[in-house]
């Protein structure tokens, strides 16, 4: 990872080479399976600034670019009455109508005259904090802004725990890169990050993911006050806290990773696993739920995959065996 520093020393509570060292460190002790490794970028710049540089081109320092710093104000999410409950506020019921139009793992996806593909969308996931941006940029096609004047401020100004928090964000918002697909595959864009149930998984997975990576790193009062930032954040975020304390670090990932395979294969199964995952949920349950589904469907996939390639190298072995009479 490198970073970028764009308000040119303003703030004081951390440096850029300290802070690519605490992610390089984060990760590498982490000692990840290869796989999950090799989906883990370490060639997305990370670009610190603060809210008042929002829509505007600032010079990239010891280059001849500059970067269009976006909007530092998180997208608006749904704003339901205090008393709906988490069905309502996920809109799950969605899911449920989907999973009966959706195409099942049996019957194959028709495929578009490459003429009449759709274009791929950009993918921007706003927090907070910071935002991950993927898109067609020739020059910078991903990328990833932190607002350090509000890491700054949710400290409260207390240098320590603000070094905390912007790591914990860094690694957060390297998370949602971990799980972005839209270079590698595309799913049904009826369910992507503007669906109030897609955004509560991607990120709970984020905050958990980027918590089993740094929370070690951390002295007991920052582990303090991290754990309370994260509880505060609202649905979704705060349920990376509790996966955190409930799960294991590699089960994180892995659902993670299950979750990476599900965009791509999405489908009425999958659909129906994440309605029955978020339906009536308590805590972080879903979490468990979930992860077990997509890995029964996954296998599933993958054995009916390995079914059709013994089939065919039957076929063919026959084929070849005729020829030859």
């Amino acid at each position: 990872m490198k970073a970028f520093d764009l308000t040119t020393g303003k703030y004081l509570f951390y440096n850029t080479p300290a802070l690519e060292t605490s992610v390089t460190k984060c990760l590498e002790e982490a000692k990840l399976p290869m796989m999950l490794r090799v989906y883990f970028p370490d060639d997305i710049p990370v670009f610190l600034v603060e809210s008042q540089q929002s829509h505007s081109y600032v010079p990239i320092v010891g280059s001849q670019s500059a970067v269009l710093v976006p909007d530092s104000h998180a997208e608006s999410a749904d704003s339901p009455g205090w008393d709906d409950s988490l069905n309502s506020r996920l809109h799950i019921w969605d899911l449920k109508d989907w999973s009966e139009m959706l195409p099942s793992e049996e019957e194959p996806k028709e495929k578009k005259p490459k003429d009449e593909e759709p274009q791929k969308n950009v993918t921007s996931i706003i927090d907070i904090l910071g935002i991950y941006i993927s898109d067609n940029d020739p020059l910078i096609p991903k990328r990833i802004f932190i607002w350090v004047d509000k890491v700054y401020s949710c400290a409260n100004g207390d240098d320590d725990n603000a070094k905390a928090l912007l790591l914990q964000v860094v690694l957060h918002e390297l998370t949602h890169a971990f799980l972005d697909v839209r270079g590698k595959a595309s799913h049904n864009p009826i369910f992507t990050y503007k669906h109030p149930a897609y955004r509560f998984i991607e990120e709970g997975l984020a905050n958990a993911i980027s918590l089993h990576l740094c929370m070690g790193h951390f002295s007991q009062a920052q582990q303090t006050f991290i754990s309370q930032f994260v509880s505060n954040q609202g649905i979704g975020y705060s349920e990376g806290g509790l996966i955190y304390t409930s799960f294991p670090k590699f089960r994180a990932f892995k659902v993670g990773e299950m979750w990476r395979w599900a965009k791509g294969a999405f489908n009425k199964e999958i659909s129906a696993s994440i309605f029955n995952s978020l339906h009536n949920t308590a805590s972080a349950s879903w979490f468990q739920k979930l992860g077990r589904e997509l890995q029964h469907i996954q296998s599933e996939f993958f054995n009916a995959k390995r079914q059709q390639r013994q089939t065919f190298s039957v076929k063919a072995l026959q084929k070849a065996l005729d020829s030859m009479e």
